[in-house]
Order: C-alpha cells, then structure tokens, then sequence
C-alpha cells in the first residue's frame, strides 16, 4: 500500500531525528550497490540495500516499501527516497537484536522440553515449509556445522548466526 502523505511526513521527519549513526550506516549501505555513484541503485537492489543496512525484512515488507522508495515507477531508488524508507522500516521493524529474541523465544514454542536444541530434521521441515518458506538449500546451508552426531541443533546457535546475517 502506498505511503500517504502524513506517513510520508512522519518518516521524512523521524529521518531528520535519526542519530547520525544511523543515516550515516544507511548511506553506506546504498552507496555499497551505487558501484556507479548515480545516486540511484536499480529497485530490484532495495531489499539487498535495506538489509546490508541491517534490517530483517521479508519479501512481502521489501515489496511495500519498493513502492515508496520508487514512487515515479521509474526502476530506480534515489538517495533521498532510500533514506526516507529506512527510517520508515527503522520505525515499523524490529531491531536486529529484537529479531533475534523474537526467533530464539519461537523456537522455545517447538522446544517441548526446553532442552535449548531441536531435531535437525524438524526444523528443516520447520523453515521449508512454514512462514516464508526457505529453500532446501538454504536451509542446509544455515544449518551446515550446527548439527550434533545426534541430529540436534542448539537453536541458539542458529539464532546468532542469523542475527548476523
């Protein structure tokens, strides 16, 4: 859905409070896919964009804020527009360190015996199918070296390395 103007003027203005640190990782996140220095990164690049400045974003979000971040339809995201829209995902999204919790307390939902580990295959099954399914291959990939000779992965493991992701 596209940004209304009192939407639009509240994160133009959260942008302007935004401590320099933040603006400043936001740039450097941009700047990273502007190879050519335009000012401008290909729309298709917003998600990758939006999580090198380290947010946790699915699909479905990257695709909302696609519409703000382009709103002449033109294939490119400006400076400007980016920034705008990660004070925007600032606001609405959880921290990275929030995210984290938020997955170490939903995998503590499938850990019957809180044990701090679920079967490998479980959560495999988990994440291909469940939510935002993840490919196969991903999923192994994620888990390669956090599976015990018993077939456990110590979730919080998991967690850690995707917060850093």
């Amino acid at each position: 859905m596209p940004i209304t103007a009192k939407q639009k003027g509240r994160a133009t203005q959260q942008r302007r409070k935004q401590p320099p640190a933040d603006e400043e990782v936001w740039k450097a996140a941009f700047k990273r896919l502007d190879k050519r220095g335009r000012g401008a990164i290909a729309i298709g690049d917003l998600g990758e964009a939006l999580r090198r400045a380290k947010f946790v974003l699915s699909e479905e979000e990257v695709q909302d804020y696609a519409k703000d971040a382009d709103p002449d339809a033109s294939g490119t995201v400006e400076l400007p527009n980016f920034l705008t829209v990660a004070a925007r995902a600032k606001a609405e999204t959880l921290s990275p360190e929030q995210w984290a919790q938020a997955l170490d307390e939903a995998f503590l939902t499938f850990d019957k015996v809180e044990a701090g580990r679920l079967k490998a295959e479980d959560l495999q099954g988990w994440l291909t199918q469940l939510g935002e399914p993840l490919e196969a291959k991903e999923v192994a990939q994620m888990l390669r070296g956090l599976v015990d000779e018993n077939g456990m992965v110590v979730y919080q493991d998991l967690v850690k390395r995707l917060a850093k992701l």
